[in-house]
């Protein structure tokens, strides 16, 4: 345990979230040549959406989620995709990022997208859906602060150096000052 906080009874970790960021981590091969695109086409997933076709969604679900936030972070071999949203429907962020990659490659245009949001989904549900180990669940706000333990801090650096092999190491080490920063 590295942190805590007191909560009331009502308290439900998955159903009282204010919002999540999803990362998704990419080699930067696939956008370079197309960046301004690439930052046109994540403004089109900002706001209250239908994302039915970008998602897997059970028959009881509501599709429509609102997306708070949508970055790219260019680092020198990768680009992360930051996405912010107050929840998320069950593969939402990978088949996003499968169709930012079809687009950048030319496979997909802006008119599938917009259809995709209004439920015309064959365009985007026919693409390969992009890796699940390189998405990282960043941060989850709810509407109170945590405690860190007093061994808190040493105890998430000395599990992020076990990792110093993986890819994302130096990505997670920039930005776990900002967000425990934000938990504090």
């Amino acid at each position: 345990m590295w942190a805590y906080a007191i909560v009331n009874a009502e308290w439900h970790p998955r159903f009282s979230a204010i919002f999540r960021v999803y990362t998704y981590i990419d080699s930067y091969k696939y956008y370079h040549d197309r960046l301004d695109e690439l930052l046109k086409i994540i403004e089109l997933f900002r706001g209250t959406k239908n994302f039915k076709c970008f998602s897997k969604v059970e028959p009881y679900q509501e599709p429509f989620r609102r997306v708070l936030d949508f970055q790219v972070l260019i680092l020198p071999k990768y680009i992360a995709f930051m996405v912010v949203a107050e929840s998320f429907l069950r593969q939402m962020v990978r088949r996003i990022i499968s169709s930012i990659r079809a687009f950048v490659r030319g496979k997909l245009g802006i008119h599938h997208i917009i259809k995709a949001f209004n439920g015309e989904c064959h365009m985007v549900r026919s693409l390969p859906l992009a890796k699940a180990e390189n998405l990282i669940l960043l941060n989850i706000r709810y509407p109170f602060s945590f405690r860190l333990h007093r061994f808190g801090f040493e105890e998430v650096t000395r599990y992020l150096k076990m990792f110093r092999e993986v890819n994302v190491f130096e990505f997670l080490l920039n930005l776990l000052p900002h967000y425990l920063y934000e938990l504090l």
